[in-house]
């Protein structure tokens, strides 16, 4: 199949759950562990984001916790200067209008915190004006006028195990 461009049929599940709930994120996390031999896929898009810290660094710790060697996690995130986007700053103030806006405003991360998660290693790190010279004729989102602040990251699991949460 491969060979012919075709991705082999997976097992895909989805979870809706508040994150920000310990107990409802220890059950996702036992949940997890039924697929422990098999490496998985983790995306998590236009997340990281509205969690707050704890919450984030709970989420990696399960991860390291349940996934086994060879699984990814895939997530964007938006930097520490993300409130000098125009963009942002206009979300805020849309959000803010319509009392939707996160009460602790958004969270931000840096790749240093990302390169130190425990139990992972980054394979990729790239932002949306570097994907769209790649992928697209476009140039629109060259100008950070233009967009939201995403990065976007894979994690590698790395071979030894953590504790468990």
């Amino acid at each position: 199949m491969a060979t012919r461009g075709i991705i082999p049929s997976r097992q895909t599940e989805y979870y809706s759950l508040s994150l920000e709930n310990k107990v409802k994120r220890e059950r996702f996390g036992k949940k997890m562990l039924l697929y422990e031999d098999h490496p998985a896929i983790v995306i998590m898009e236009g997340l990281l984001y509205y969690l707050t810290m704890d919450t984030i660094n709970a989420l990696f710790k399960l991860y390291a916790a349940t996934l086994p060697t060879g699984s990814l996690v895939i997530f964007d995130f938006w930097g520490p200067d993300a409130d000098t986007y125009p963009a942002v700053r206009g979300l805020k103030q849309y959000l803010s209008r319509r009392r939707a806006m996160p009460a602790r405003g958004f969270t931000y991360l840096d790749m240093q915190y990302i390169s130190e998660i425990e139990g992972f290693n980054v394979i990729e790190h790239t932002d949306i004006a570097a994907l769209e010279r790649q992928y697209s004729e476009s140039r629109v989102l060259q100008d950070r006028n233009n967009r939201l602040p995403g990065e976007y990251v894979v994690l590698g699991r790395q071979s030894y195990q953590l504790g468990l949460m």
